[in-house]
């Protein structure tokens, strides 16, 4: 089954192995984002936009996506049929 992760770009739910959330204007963002282009693993689903979330599959690739974490883990769940990933505390899906 593939996840929408923004701009027609699908990742296979079963090679999910991590969601990070990103925050372009922090500093431990801009150093992983530029850890993970410099290893050659990073795959910009962006379109150009902000990047807002991080999605870590099994084959080592990390999808970065402009699409909220919180929106991410609501589809990976409904995809499921139940709750495999808890929804973050408090933050609210704004997309």
């Amino acid at each position: 089954m593939l996840i929408d992760i923004g701009y027609y770009n699908y990742v296979n739910l079963e090679k999910i192995v991590g969601l990070k959330s990103g925050k372009e204007e922090t500093k431990d963002d801009k150093l992983f984002y530029e850890e993970i282009k410099e290893q050659g693993i990073a795959v910009d689903a962006t379109n150009g936009n902000k990047r807002r979330s991080y999605v870590m599959t099994s084959d080592g690739k990390v999808y970065v996506s402009n699409v909220r974490p919180e929106t991410l883990y609501k589809r990976i769940n409904g995809a499921l049929g139940y709750s495999l990933i808890a929804e973050p505390e408090g933050e609210e899906d704004e997309e």
